[in-house]
């Protein structure tokens, strides 16, 4: 089911008439799906057209106003937010009861490196982060359903990017990193041989790589202490020796804070 955030159908009828050349079925779809109902509208559209719904991958985008942080308006913020992050969330959650029914699905959303830090791109990184914190969370929620949740931070020359570059840098970028050099990690990780979930993937031009997230074991001062005790802490803060990879808030927090026992005794409980 190929579909367009908005009304313009182009690309995605595009796409359908591509895969249909090579013998395959597809449909699209104009809903806007940065709205819920215009979600609901989209799955509904593709449960009729196929009769269920097992994999949803999520790939709209928009790149923004390119302005520091101080300059960029509103609104660009409000649009990333409906693109990057209000469209995946409605669409998840549209398709999210039919995964549940049959006992699986797979989900992929579409992040981005610039959760690292990407100047000049404050309301696309911050937009695109948010689909982490999704990733992650969806993860454990479908578990127990069988539905896996991963996300890919691609590099790929896209429309998108075509338009921000100079001709010669558009033809360099369409050979080292061609959109379609994205798409058999996707394949792989909406297959049934793909076991990992909640995970963050960087992908393109042939590479395929995993980005994790890691806690140093810092320090303990106890509740009493002070800020010249947390000024004094640096080297054991940012020492690496011994940290870990914790997969949900509970790891992080019961293991550095309280203790597993004091902070399950608290009502919180981890997976």
């Amino acid at each position: 089911m190929s579909a367009a955030v908005e009304k313009d159908q182009g690309p995605a009828s595009q796409v359908v008439a591509e895969i249909a050349a090579i013998g395959g079925i597809a449909a699209a779809d104009g809903s806007d799906a940065g709205t819920r109902d215009g979600a609901i509208r989209m799955i509904d559209a593709a449960f009729t057209h196929f009769g269920r719904i097992d994999v949803f991958v999520s790939t709209a985008g928009s790149t923004g106003s390119h302005q520091l942080f101080a300059e960029t308006p509103e609104n660009v913020l409000e649009r990333m937010l409906s693109v990057h992050v209000k469209g995946p969330w409605a669409l998840a959650q549209a398709a999210w009861p039919h995964f549940v029914k049959q006992s699986g699905g797979r989900i992929v959303f579409t992040t981005s490196s610039s959760w690292l830090g990407a100047e000049r791109a404050c309301a696309y990184a911050t937009t695109k982060s948010a689909l982490i914190g999704l990733t992650r969370t969806l993860a454990l929620e479908g578990a127990p359903h069988g539905i896996l949740v991963n996300a890919i931070a691609p590099m790929a020359f896209s429309r998108m990017s075509a338009a921000e570059v100079t001709p010669a840098m558009a033809e360099t970028m369409a050979r080292l990193i061609p959109t379609d050099s994205v798409s058999p990690a996707v394949v792989a990780m909406v297959s049934r041989e793909w076991t990992a979930s909640g995970e963050i993937y960087h992908v393109g031009g042939g590479h395929l790589s995993r980005f994790f997230i890691g806690q140093t074991r810092g320090v303990e001062r106890g509740v009493k202490w002070s800020p010249e005790d947390a000024l004094g802490a640096a080297s054991e803060v940012y020492d690496e020796t011994g940290s870990t990879r914790p997969r949900n808030d509970f790891e992080s927090s019961a293991r550095y804070a309280l203790g597993a026992d004091d902070f399950a005794g608290l009502g919180f409980h981890g997976n």
